[in-house]
């Protein structure tokens, strides 16, 4: 009877000891991590999205990057968006500002071979923290064999109804460049998930969203190849608070659709 005990004490100092036994729940992390990105002020954030169709025998993948700086604590955003379409590299700089419920975007323009600054207001609000929140009300949590030895990885199950609001903040991100109008997710959606081992700040997002989206029958004979989004985020705190040049506000013209007419290009529509 003794024996057993001295055999039952020491197999359970062996668990304590290296943690057998003892499941990690995986909601939990990822719900502290989730938090701590949601009481940030500011941070980093690089959105990089890929679309590619093809239609009567052509095929067109088009690539859309957004390097921002998110000051949360003031609603105030500056990024830079570039693209390759046809051969030519495009890159635009604009603001954003949310006040009161509707969000100002300010854009820089070419026109007629002179740089302008445009302003366009939104009803709506950009809500930056769909994109550190995505992992909230998470299914279906997998940790996953991680290729970033700094970084723990998980697969999470969102709700498509999350998939289709994180779109639409997307776009707004990411303004003309990348209209999504006329594109539906159609079913839940896996997010790969990478926690930092040491920050547990959230660092990357990687979606694939090619057999979960769908198109309208506007878009009749066009087939979707590839559609993902890969977000990373760094500077957690560290960049400080974002302000809109002066001269920015005060001398950026209203939108309009003459503007589009004049300006350099012709931005695509997806």
């Amino acid at each position: 009877m003794r024996k057993s005990k001295w055999l039952v004490a020491l197999f359970v100092s062996l668990l304590a000891l290296t943690g057998c036994g003892k499941k990690e729940d995986f909601a939990e992390v990822l719900d502290a991590s989730r938090k701590k990105m949601d009481e940030l002020s500011n941070y980093a954030m690089k959105m990089e999205m890929k679309i590619g169709v093809k239609a009567e025998g052509i095929e067109m993948t088009l690539p859309v990057v957004v390097d921002a700086k998110i000051d949360a604590k003031s609603q105030t955003g500056e990024m830079t968006t570039s693209m390759q379409f046809m051969g030519m590299d495009i890159s635009t700089q604009s603001y954003t500002q949310t006040v009161d419920g509707k969000t100002t975007t300010y854009t820089k323009e070419e026109m007629d071979d002179e740089e302008v600054w445009t302003k366009e207001t939104s009803e709506s609000a950009t809500d930056y923290k769909q994109f550190v929140s995505i992992t909230e009300n998470s299914t279906d949590i997998q940790k996953k064999k991680s290729d970033d030895k700094n970084a723990d990885y998980y697969q999470v199950t969102i709700s498509k109804e999350q998939m289709q609001s994180l779109m639409k903040e997307s776009s707004n991100l990411m303004g003309d460049s990348m209209d999504m109008e006329g594109y539906d997710i159609k079913n839940d959606v896996v997010v790969d998930v990478y926690v930092d081992k040491n920050s547990h700040y959230i660092t990357k997002l990687g979606i694939d969203l090619k057999d979960v989206m769908s198109m309208d029958e506007m878009e009749a004979g066009v087939e979707l190849t590839e559609a993902s989004i890969t977000i990373s985020f760094r500077e957690f705190d560290k960049v400080g608070t974002i302000t809109i040049p002066e001269d920015v506000i005060e001398n950026a013209q209203e939108y309009s659709d003459d503007m589009e007419n004049d300006s350099e290009y012709d931005e695509p529509e997806m």
